[in-house]
């Protein structure tokens, strides 16, 4: 295998899994803060939820490769990415319905 192929490999693994540690942490310290219980602060938590996922789709490739599988049917992928897909799409839902309620915020200060 060329060296540059294991260099993105193990890049492909620590990056995500640098995220993963600080989605959780994200998530474990609005769980347990009660100040942080906020609209915003509770839809920032699930969006590191729905990005934790799509981290976890980051890590399949690595394994795949460090368990020497070179082809795995469709099927299989289909369900290995579909976390993932998941993640991305409601990342980005949480993401708009953050800045609906920062926006709501800045309009209706008072509401």
């Amino acid at each position: 295998m060329p060296p540059l192929m294991l260099v993105i490999y193990v890049i492909r693994v620590i990056i995500p899994t640098i995220g993963i540690f600080t989605n959780i942490a994200l998530i474990i310290v609005t769980y347990r803060n009660k100040s942080l219980r906020t609209t915003c602060n509770i839809l920032i938590a699930l969006g590191a939820t729905a990005n934790l996922f799509y981290d976890l789709g980051y890590i399949v490739s690595p394994i795949l490769f460090a368990t020497g599988i070179k082809f795995i049917p469709a099927s299989s992928c289909f369900y290995f990415q579909l976390l993932s897909i998941y993640g991305v799409c409601s990342s980005a839902f949480f993401l708009l319905t953050v800045g609906l309620d920062r926006l709501v915020c800045i309009i209706a200060p008072t509401m």
